[in-house]
């Protein structure tokens, strides 16, 4: 099920791709507009493929509304459903819906406060203000913010943006999880990427999943030949 505009275009494209070098087989997709809330009319036709998974790119109030009406069609006792992407929140509101059988994406969960002693650190200081933990996005503009001041402070100034710009490039840093980096080629955030699972009923507060990998980020990131000629995904055909 993908989001009708381009971010949902952009996850298909990858699950394509990535498909075809694991030697995946594609079964088929559904768009669905941003913002739906009804997508019973999409399960007859994924149910009729018989799929080992359902693929999720879309994300907020469209995939929870996705996954309760899959929920309650029996769908996630049949298969699991894999989330591109999924936010602490999203699986908050979905209640004992996010069971065992749903596996979602994100670049932070505060569980790494277990593996990390800087998202330890972190964690517990944003706890004790907030009282809860932080969203993922959340910790990447703490981590933008932080690298931004880094580069600063490297380059010896707040207002040349050249040098600081500069600066960024091949910046490394361990502020929220392992040690980090930031491509000079693109300036792109080199960081891991993890799979959640869902606990379902077994969730309290918000422990609500666990990590069951995290993937560096030199491994998942795409090539900066690949990335200047928008490569690989140029050249995927999307179905219609």
């Amino acid at each position: 099920i993908t989001a009708d505009y381009r971010w949902g275009h952009s996850l298909l494209e990858g699950w394509l791709w990535q498909s075809e070098q694991m030697g995946g087989n594609f079964l088929g997709n559904v768009y669905a507009p941003l913002g739906a809330t009804d997508f019973s009319t999409y399960f007859p036709k994924i149910m009729a493929a018989n799929p080992d998974f359902i693929v999720m790119n879309n994300l907020g109030a469209d995939q929870t509304a996705a996954i309760k009406q899959a929920n309650e069609l029996g769908l996630t006792k049949q298969m699991k459903i894999v989330c591109s992407k999924m936010a602490m929140h999203t699986m908050k509101e979905l209640g004992t819906a996010c069971d065992e059988n749903i596996l979602g994406g994100m670049t932070f969960y505060w569980k790494l406060r277990d593996k990390y002693a800087t998202s330890k650190k972190f964690m517990d200081a944003y706890m004790k203000k907030y009282g809860e933990p932080i969203e993922q996005d959340g910790e990447s503009g703490y981590v933008a913010t932080n690298a931004l001041f880094m580069a600063a402070q490297k380059a010896g100034t707040l207002t040349d943006k050249e040098k600081i710009m500069k600066a960024m490039e091949g910046l490394k840093y361990e502020l929220t999880k392992g040690p980090e980096y930031v491509r000079a080629c693109d300036h792109q955030r080199v960081q891991s990427y993890l799979i959640i699972r869902g606990k379902g009923a077994k969730a309290k507060d918000w422990d609500l999943g666990d990590i069951v990998a995290e993937i560096p980020g030199d491994q998942i990131i795409m090539s900066c030949e690949n990335n200047a000629k928008k490569m690989p995904f140029a050249n995927i055909k999307l179905p219609k």
